[in-house]
């Protein structure tokens, strides 16, 4: 099968000055999607508790991986502003209606 991967942008994220280390624990989804799985890890492990995906202050985001950079499937753990300079589209759920 494909390999799937999740890689944690680490120099993005400490631009954004998130340098704490979050630990994400008491997670409890019914056969989650893995959708679901990336934004519950991203809304537990953001530095403030943000009021939904879309807010601003939702720094911590997950991107698909782009084409131009890999072929892996996959996604990148960055931030909302990292995601944006680099043009990046963000999934839905993370941006206001």
């Amino acid at each position: 099968g494909q390999r799937f991967a999740i890689r944690i942008e680490g120099a993005e994220i400490q631009r954004d000055g998130i340098t704490r280390n979050q630990q994400i624990k008491d997670i409890r989804l019914q056969q989650p999607s893995v959708r679901e799985i990336l934004n519950a890890l991203v809304v537990r492990a953001n530095p403030i508790v943000t009021p939904g995906l879309s807010d601003p202050a939702q720094k911590l985001v997950w991107v698909p991986v782009p084409a131009n950079i890999g072929h892996e499937l996959g996604v990148l753990i960055t931030t909302r502003q990292a995601a944006l300079q680099k043009g990046y589209k963000l999934p839905s759920e993370f941006i206001a209606e």
